[in-house]
């Protein structure tokens, strides 16, 4: 008992709260499926504020804070710091889910590209390794989806952060002598967090309500009003302008109009191709797609591309014809350069027709940006595969050895190669 009061006592609390919350900084407080954590220390706490501001310079000056309340004139200041840590990571999750959903949109893509990747597993040698952390089910259509997979992706930085100023704020409450001024704190941090989420909330809210009236007219057959509500939606939120699931609702709507003098149009009619596996008139109709203001962002139409020529690519090596596919994922990387992804497809596909050094080169080029364990496992394997055929067997015992140290739950594929089968 007496243990456990010195650990729930209020120094021992605001001393832990304060270590949590500055250790959050230097941790990630979101997984980007094969691109890594990103740590709070290098997510900008808002557009408008130095890039300098994050959300880890917060937490830490909130840590270093609330220390300032364990001298018991100033208490108060261990009170404050809980209760600005609160809302920090509160405006987290409304920050991706809500206020800046396009980011969370990008991370969805990552989410995407990091199924294709261990699907491409069907054509390599066994090396399973542990679970994939994607979930082919994440969506960011609506706002609940958007707020169920920025707590999907959320991680440990934001746990600490928030169990930081839970103790701050559990322990500065207890230590206050009047029972009446304790009932007064509570409701004060239980008020500003539940007026800041319905404020922030119901704007999008109400979008998303135009949103949905948009597909109902349009099952109705009534195209001018869906279209009409889809204005509205997007002039509510602004981050429906980069999300291809809107532009293809929208454009659903013109297509059935036959008001092909829009943008939204030959989106959709490019979507249809794809979903028939048409790839080359899916193109045709994706570079017919004049990006604008109030029209597609070239963003999202850049990324339809790079996923049309990702996927023609796949179905081209599914096929078994390698060097078209490979050309293809070359005009992916071409559309944008910052994906990586194509990188391991051309990896194996160099290996398949005998190009063992570009083979190589693309494998280093996507561990370069990997950092998800069990694909740096597998390019690390087909890294050393090329090695191996190049008869370069101290590279390719390396890059086999990394790859075991990456993933080393039944990792068949590498053990094999050691033994040189």
């Amino acid at each position: 008992m007496q243990v456990a009061r010195k650990v729930f006592a209020f120094r021992a609390q605001v001393i832990l709260g304060a270590l949590l919350l500055m250790g959050s900084g230097s941790l990630g407080w979101i997984d980007r499926p094969v691109a890594g954590w990103l740590t709070g220390n290098r997510i900008g706490l808002s557009e408008v504020l130095p890039s300098g501001i994050s959300y880890g310079s917060v937490c830490l000056a909130m840590g270093l804070l609330s220390l300032v309340g364990l001298v018991r004139r100033v208490r108060w200041a261990s009170f404050f710091a809980g209760v600005v840590s609160l809302m920090v990571v509160l405006n987290f999750v409304l920050g991706f889910s809500v206020f800046h959903s396009s980011d969370l949109a990008v991370i969805d893509d990552l989410n995407r590209q990091a199924e294709e990747i261990f699907s491409f597993g069907k054509y390599l040698p066994p090396n399973r390794g542990a679970e994939p952390t994607f979930d082919e089910r994440l969506k960011v259509d609506g706002v609940v989806d958007r707020f169920y997979a920025t707590l999907h992706f959320a991680t440990f930085g934001w746990y600490a952060s928030i169990l930081g100023a839970l103790f701050l704020l559990v322990g500065s409450i207890k230590s206050i002598a009047s029972k009446g001024t304790r009932i007064i704190a509570l409701l004060l941090c239980a008020g500003l967090v539940v007026g800041y989420s319905l404020v922030s909330v119901l704007p999008y809210l109400r979008a998303e309500y135009h949103q949905n009236k948009g597909y109902y007219y349009i099952a109705h057959g009534l195209y001018q009003e869906a279209v009409q509500e889809y204005m509205l939606a997007r002039k509510l939120d602004s981050n429906l302008n980069h999300m291809k699931e809107f532009h293809a609702e929208l454009g659903k709507a013109y297509f059935l109009m036959g008001k092909n003098d829009e943008a939204e149009y030959y989106m959709y009619e490019a979507l249809l191709c794809r979903e028939q596996k048409d790839f080359p008139a899916a193109l045709f109709y994706l570079n017919r797609v004049k990006c604008g203001v109030n029209s597609v962002p070239a963003d999202v139409r850049n990324r339809l591309v790079y996923w049309t020529y990702v996927t023609y690519g796949l179905s081209e090596y599914d096929k078994g014809i390698a060097s078209s596919a490979i050309e293809l994922w070359k005009k992916a990387v071409g559309v944008d350069p910052l994906q990586i992804e194509p990188y391991y497809f051309m990896s194996r596909a160099y290996h398949d027709i005998g190009s063992y050094e570009e083979s190589i080169k693309a494998g280093l080029q996507f561990l370069k940006g990997c950092r998800d364990k069990l694909m740096r496992a597998n390019a690390s394997s087909n890294v050393a595969d090329s090695y191996y055929l190049l008869k370069s067997y101290g590279r390719a015992r390396e890059y086999y050895l990394k790859s075991i140290l990456l993933d080393n739950e039944e990792n068949l594929r590498a053990l094999m190669g050691l033994i040189g089968e």
